[in-house]
């Protein structure tokens, strides 16, 4: 999944972080390319893990003293295009970018970040997709809610959940989940969380 930075960093800043991505990027399409064999798979999955947590922490230290967005919006991209390069099907793709936008989502509000947008699902998504795609996003999406709805960041952070979109678009579970965590959330107001589907 690709994210797009838009933080007010320096110039040699900003290349030396686009190069440890680029960098990181290459070294786990290596490493996946290698790991289709299931034992490999087994070896490889933590190594992978480890990385992305050492991407995380130098991230983390490049950005911790400097200014701090405000809000930031994330537009996540490129799930199906990166599943197909892994020789995964497209819902695997789509449940490794929700796992990695949750992660995402916990480290902007954990530095302080106090509005996060997500622009999770087109409106496009909901009509010209496949049955079967649209229903693995739906429920992505309800567990996306579920999740949000049992999470200590929600109430730690106080953060006030909005769902905004063509909502009589989406499965009624979702839309009842979605309004579900808006009432719960309504009283919230040190953080924010905007859902577009």
């Amino acid at each position: 999944m690709g994210f797009t930075y838009k933080f007010s960093l320096c110039t040699s800043k900003l290349r030396e972080v686009l190069a440890m991505e680029k960098l990181l990027n290459k070294l786990v399409d290596l490493i996946y390319a290698i790991s289709r064999i299931d034992l490999v798979k087994k070896i490889v999955t933590p190594i992978v893990n480890q990385l992305y947590r050492i991407y995380e922490r130098w991230l983390y230290n490049q950005i911790k003293n400097g200014p701090m967005p405000r809000h930031v919006a994330i537009i996540p991209d490129g799930n199906r295009r990166w599943a197909r390069k892994q020789g995964l099907n497209v819902t695997e793709g789509h449940v490794h970018g929700y796992e990695r936008l949750r992660e995402v989502i916990q480290w902007l509000f954990d530095l302080g970040v106090r509005v996060v947008t997500v622009y999770a699902m087109s409106y496009e998504n909901c009509l010209y997709r496949s049955l079967e795609e649209r229903e693995n996003l739906f429920k992505l999406a309800l567990r996306g809610f579920k999740e949000l709805l049992n999470s200590d960041m929600i109430y730690k952070y106080r953060i006030r959940v909005k769902v905004i979109g063509k909502l009589e678009l989406v499965p009624k579970e979702v839309r009842d989940y979605a309004i579900m965590l808006e009432q719960i959330t309504s009283g919230f107001d040190e953080r924010f969380l905007n859902i577009a589907l």
